[in-house]
């Protein structure tokens, strides 16, 4: 996550007209992926596990799911590297 907020925080300093304007760009995009790992990382914490896919058995545990949800969005990077 570090490496997407480096990006988004460069291309809103680069794009905005001045620096408060650049933070609260900054904000209004990476706050909800940042609630949304908090709320990932809490659950695998707690140890709830995500519902299994269909198809999947009962058996699994789903933290592979979970995890899945921290990886790098890449459509923020997309997006940010236009």
């Amino acid at each position: 996550m570090a490496l997407e907020d480096a990006v988004i925080l460069a291309k809103s300093l680069r794009d905005a007209p001045d620096t408060d304007a650049a933070l609260s760009f900054y904000e209004a995009l990476r706050r909800p992926r940042v609630e949304q790992n908090i709320t990932v990382s809490g659950n695998i914490s707690r140890g709830v596990h995500a519902p299994s896919p269909a198809g999947r058995g009962a058996t699994g545990s789903g933290d592979d799911d979970l995890a899945r949800l921290l990886t790098w969005d890449t459509d923020v990077w997309a997006e940010a590297m236009r």
